[in-house]
Formats: C-alpha cells, structure tokens, sequence
C-alpha cells in the first residue's frame, strides 16, 4: 500500500494548509484503502517508538488514537494526537537538556513544582531567560536551568532540581559577580527570586505543554511554527468545538490527518530512520509516503 493508490479526495484533503476547524466540515469519510493505508503508517510509527525513553507513552497515544478513530470519536483522539506530541517534544527536550524533567513526571513532582511558580511558559520565555545570563539561545544541557528561578540557601526548595551557579554556563560577569564579594556588594549578582539575596542555585523550570513542542522544536533546530500551529489547532478542537457532530468516517479522516502531521513532526525532531521527502510536500502527506515506504 503506497499514498499514492488513495483516492484524490482524500489526498487532496490531506494537502490542505488550514488549521483542522477550518477543515474539519470539509472532511471527506475515510474509505477502506484509506482506513488501511493508516493503520500501516500507526503500526510503522509505534515500531519507531520501540526503544525510545518515553515510547511506551508515545505507543499508547497511537492505540489510543486510532481505537477512538475507528469508532468515530474525535475528541479522545485528538487529546491522544496532542499526548503524542507532548510526550515526543518531552522526549527531545529530555535527551538534549536533563534528564531531571523525565524524574519529575515518574515522581509527580513536575505539576507541585508549577503549582510554587517553578514554570517557563512559552519557548521565546526561555530563551530569552538563557540569552540574557549567557549571551546565547543555547539550551543544550545544563543551560535550561538557567530559564528557571534563580534562589538562594534559605529557598532551596527543590535542591533534587536545582544546580549551583557556578556549575551552570554563566557568561563570566554573572559567574565574577557571584564568586567575587566585592562585585556582590555592587549589585550585580544573581538574586534570590523570593527575597533578593543573593542566589545560589537555578532551580529547573517545569514546562508548560505548548512551551515544550517549541522548545523541542528549537532544540531540533526545527523552525517551530508548524509544530505549533498544529499544538494550536488540537487544543481548539477539543474546546470550544469538540466537533461532536461529525460522522464517523469524517472523523476518522480528520484525525488521521492530524496525527499524521504530528508522526511528521515528531519524527524529524527525533532524527528517527525515514526516507527523505521534498520540503515542499505537506506534512500530513509527507509522513504517510515516508512510514508506507518500503523498508530497505
């Protein structure tokens, strides 16, 4: 089974460059060979999945998805399309950062942290927290703790998630100023967030969901707004529309179409073994060609 034997007006669909409430009524039902031709591309992508750090939760997303698919159900498969890329983008920012942020899901830390103000939420609000104590956009490695807060000794409340300063990549007026008392007594140090002494830690920023699929995105060197628009798009299904009405094969071609971009992007921020396609084919089209293609 190729792309190329489905029928025109489902491909033409899956070509089309507006976001899914745009399209949703457009629509044509999935036919067969369509219905099959995705059920392959799933069953390659969770193989894709086998072996990554979160691909077990990537693997669920997919069965999710296409169960709640085929029984027409849109809503609880576009909440499995946006689980799929934040567990994806999650898996970038994890293997290219710290491996802290996969400790803080196993033990429930992460939402405790965003409760207390421990939260970075957009991407341009990262980097621009990383440019300003080091002059680069750089997040690789220790450098994401540079986007959280800034503490002293008697805040230390996550010292599990936190790094000394002077273990982080400061630019070198922040590091003098932090290891030299009499630049302190100036001003410049870093300061306590909670009280304005001086700090001596950077505690990790948890992540909000949005802020993740442009961080893992930047950190692919990936330019951000397609995996962003599409972000944006499966949260506005899912409220205010939730496209209840929709019949069953209409449903189906609907998120098959999201869910494929989202294979798409995820795909190429992960590096993951797929034949290249032009740059100019869209994304949803793109990553059936590539998952159907065969495997050499």
């Amino acid at each position: 089974m190729t792309a190329l034997q489905l029928s025109q007006e489902l491909l033409e669909f899956l070509r089309l460059k507006e976001g899914t409430v745009e399209v949703a009524d457009r629509a044509p039902p999935a036919d067969d060979a369509f219905r099959q031709a995705v059920r392959e591309a799933m069953g390659r992508e969770g193989e894709l999945a086998s072996g990554l750090r979160l691909g077990d939760d990537m693997r669920f997303a997919i069965d999710v998805g296409l169960t709640n698919a085929e029984k027409g159900a849109l809503y609880p498969a576009e909440v499995a399309v946006r689980f799929f890329l934040e567990r994806g983008s999650l898996c970038v920012i994890a293997s290219r950062t710290t491996d802290l942020y996969l400790r803080a899901v196993r033990e429930r830390a992460w939402h405790v942290m965003v409760d207390e103000g421990y939260i970075v939420r957009s991407g341009p609000e990262a980097l621009g927290r990383v440019k300003k104590y080091t002059g680069r956009k750089s997040l690789e490695g220790d450098a994401i703790f540079l986007a959280g807060r800034p503490v002293c000794e008697q805040h230390l409340r996550w010292p599990q998630y936190s790094k000394p300063i002077e273990e982080l990549p400061l630019a070198k007026k922040y590091l003098r100023a932090t290891l030299d008392s009499r630049r302190r007594k100036r001003g410049s140090a870093i300061r306590c967030a909670l009280c304005n002494r001086e700090a001596r830690y950077f505690t990790l920023p948890m992540i909000k969901a949005s802020a993740l699929v442009f961080l893992a995105s930047h950190l692919a060197g990936l330019e951000p707004t397609g995996p962003m628009e599409l972000y944006s798009n499966l949260s506005r299904v899912l409220h205010p529309y939730g496209f209840s009405w929709l019949s069953p094969g209409a449903a189906f071609t609907v998120w098959a179409r999201d869910m494929l971009t989202a294979a798409y992007y995820v795909n190429r921020m992960l590096e993951l073994p797929l034949p290249r396609v032009s740059p100019r084919k869209p994304p949803a089209e793109a990553a059936l060609e590539q998952l159907l293609s065969p495997r050499g």
